[in-house]
């Protein structure tokens, strides 16, 4: 190749498209291209005078046939410019390419370009390369989009890094329907293939044969889900205490990745029959649990699982026990290591609650976290008629929580304060899916709701202390209906099946 030096030509700042065409065409040595090539794409190249290297790479961009302009890159320091207008310009490559047929392989830099078309000449195909003007950025594939689908087939073979990737998604969405392709390299770039010792010629044609059909974002061909099926995550159920053999007949227990709700009258036991599977957890699993209770005070939460520990009501002032007995259930319960409490009283706004379950999950490894209750998350937001919206958020973000970060939530939410029985909640009605309070998304996202029932103005003492499990979905399982009966034994403080028949219609 004879050279035009530096000295023969205009300073670069002032040159001129015509001033460059003044540089020969020759190879690209340190990037693996060859002359013959760069001369069918019509790149040029400036040298130096003092070592005879290449100082700068000519890279020409065209216009309704017309030469436009010239990317420049100076081979040192690897920057780019540009002489003339490259606005609104073809594709590098595209005035060699013709207009429509088979295939068309988009790269995402010119040097990519001129390296996947020598790989598949020496393989001895001759399939059409063309390139991005600016590196992972489609508006030039915008703006030659009636051009790149004239032909039957688009392949993207965009680097294998995240901005390639991103280009990659953003640009697939450009074109008709099963026109793209996506190709993906072993290692960065066509042109890091050409150079590496690592890839024959012929690995650049294996992957192009192999390059698979786009498919949007969350769309999966049946015909590929077999190997994930087989290799997919077990995940165990956790079965709920042993008394609540019908529960867990019904629902199998609990499992990492879902959302479950429980719900009740008022002052029926939710919170107490929560704090009773936060106790049988400790002892049922090996990871961390994580307790959001907004409506307690954080040492009353504590004193709680100290007193199912000693099965003695420790929280009434009558009820005695010594500082061992204390210290021992302690140990057992918030100071096992096991237990982490969130200590704030009242709402708090949806990306705080959020960015606190992303900690205790990650931060604190605690796969089963309470959150006790969703009313007074979003309480603040009741009398600016906001309450449905920001349920609805919640209930989505604390889903997807569970599938991002495999964990399980259990959820207290309140019921309507009216109800179409006779009856209320707090003589023993039973509630419905549709009783929940605040928003249709709490029992469509919801794996599971459960409910308490029990007739606190009962007569017989042991009816009125007495609450039924009801399933009022499961999607695990598909059973709903009654389950296990507990009943609240005032001496112990807890719920377990004392005094009471499961035959139809109990013992009261």
């Amino acid at each position: 190749m004879s050279a035009v030096t530096e000295s023969n030509a205009k300073p670069s700042t002032r040159m001129s498209v015509n001033d460059v065409l003044g540089y020969p065409t020759g190879a690209l040595v340190s990037r693996g291209i060859s002359e013959a090539i760069a001369t069918r794409f019509g790149v040029r190249t400036e040298v130096s005078t003092t070592n005879g290297q290449p100082t700068k790479w000519f890279y020409p961009y065209y216009k309704d046939g017309l030469l436009v302009a010239f990317k420049v890159r100076q081979v040192a320091e690897k920057a780019f410019y540009s002489i003339g207008n490259l606005s609104g310009s073809e594709l590098f490559g595209q005035s060699i390419a013709g207009e429509g047929g088979k295939l068309i392989i988009v790269t995402e830099g010119e040097n990519d370009a001129l390296a996947a078309t020598q790989m598949l000449n020496n393989a001895g195909k001759n399939y059409r390369v063309v390139s991005l003007p600016n590196g992972a950025n489609i508006a030039s594939l915008k703006a030659n989009l009636e051009w790149l689908e004239t032909f039957d087939t688009v392949v993207l073979n965009f680097d294998n890094d995240e901005p390639g990737r991103r280009a990659t998604e953003l640009a697939c969405d450009l074109f008709s329907p099963n026109k793209v392709k996506v190709m993906t390299l072993p290692c960065k770039d066509a042109n890091e293939m050409l150079l590496s010792n690592d890839y024959r010629d012929v690995d650049y044609y294996r992957a192009l044969n192999t390059a698979k059909s786009y498919q949007p974002d969350g769309i999966v061909a049946g015909a590929d889900t077999w190997e994930a099926y087989i290799h997919r995550p077990v995940i165990d159920s956790i079965p709920y205490p042993d008394s609540w053999e019908e529960m867990n007949r019904m629902t199998y227990g609990m499992r990492l990745g879902e959302l479950d709700t429980w719900t009740s009258g008022s002052g029926m036991g939710k919170s107490q029959i929560q704090r009773e599977v936060q106790y049988h957890m400790l002892q049922a699993v090996e990871d961390n649990l994580g307790i959001i209770a907004l409506e307690e005070p954080l040492l009353d939460s504590v004193e709680g699982l100290m007193a199912l520990d000693l099965n003695k009501r420790i929280q009434l002032p009558d009820v005695e026990a010594t500082e061992e007995e204390l210290h021992r259930a302690w140990e057992n319960t918030s100071g096992s290591g096991k237990l982490f409490f969130y200590d704030s009283f009242g709402s708090m706004d949806n990306d705080s609650l959020v960015s606190k379950i992303r900690y205790f999950a990650n931060g604190l490894g605690c796969k089963y976290i309470f959150l006790d209750h969703l009313s007074i998350v979003v309480s603040e937001f009741a009398d600016e008629g906001g309450e449905r919206e920001r349920i609805d958020s919640i209930m989505t973000r604390l889903k997807n929580l569970t599938q991002e970060l495999g964990i399980w939530i259990g959820l207290i939410v309140h019921l309507r304060k009216t109800q179409t029985s006779g009856k209320s909640f707090e003589e023993g009605a039973v509630p419905t899916l549709d009783d929940l309070r605040g928003s249709g998304s709490i029992k469509q996202l919801s794996n599971n709701v459960y409910a308490l029932s029990r007739n606190q103005q009962a007569e017989n003492s042991i009816e009125r202390n007495t609450s039924q499990l009801h399933v009022l979905k499961c999607r695990f399982t598909g059973r709903t209906g009654h389950a296990d009966y507990l009943f609240f034994n005032d001496i112990t403080g807890r719920m377990d099946k004392s005094f009471v028949s499961t035959d139809e219609g109990g013992d009261f």
